[in-house]
């Protein structure tokens, strides 16, 4: 590409304004996680796509009850920018981890173009055995100067009983008899011990 094109896909970019500041894929394992004992690597793909750039930025991630992240997993396995060719230099640390079931993470200031792959390492609690709901997902949220993107990672499989996916503070009933009920807009269905 030389000069020329390179300012002509520049300005194009900039007067068209692109709407979302990052566009996120997640990519889960194909194995199923096994309640209790197995740690399974998830990776998450973050690109900037704000000609502005961004900074303070944050990515979230939200596994809901039952699943939590492996404290010091994360992991920046690689880096580039789509437009200069480089490899910048991109830093992802752990900024609150106190709710494992929740980590947010600071990354650094990003210019157009930048993009980053983490991986990171996911474990089910024991409290998941039993509890079948519909889907095992991952919320990611980056974050940062110019606004936020959300996206929902594919369905990914448990073992030895599926993850319960109910909103922070919600806790389910033990019942002696199995029965189905709609719990907050799922529908849940209970085994009797």
């Amino acid at each position: 590409m030389n000069v020329r094109q390179y300012i002509s896909l520049l300005y194009l970019l900039i007067s068209f304004q692109v709407t979302a500041q990052f566009s996120i894929s997640q990519q889960v394992p194909i194995q199923a996680i096994s309640a209790c004992s197995d740690t399974v690597t998830f990776q998450i793909t973050v690109l900037t796509q704000t000609t502005l750039g961004s900074t303070g930025n944050e990515l979230t991630l939200d596994f809901g009850p039952g699943a939590h992240y492996i404290i010091g997993s994360a992991n920046v396995i690689s880096t580039n920018n789509g437009v200069t060719m480089t490899m910048p230099s991109i830093s992802v640390t752990e900024s609150n981890v106190s709710n494992e079931n929740v980590p947010v993470f600071s990354v650094s200031d990003l210019v157009f173009a930048d993009q980053f792959t983490l991986t990171y390492q996911l474990a089910l609690d024991c409290s998941v055995i039993g509890m079948p709901v519909l889907q095992n997902v991952v919320l990611a949220t980056m974050s940062g100067s110019n606004g936020n993107v959300s996206n929902t990672s594919d369905q990914y499989n448990a073992s030895n009983g599926v993850m319960n996916i109910l909103p922070n503070g919600y806790r389910c009933k033990s019942i002696a008899q199995s029965y189905i009920s709609k719990w907050c807009g799922r529908t849940v269905i209970y085994k009797g011990q």
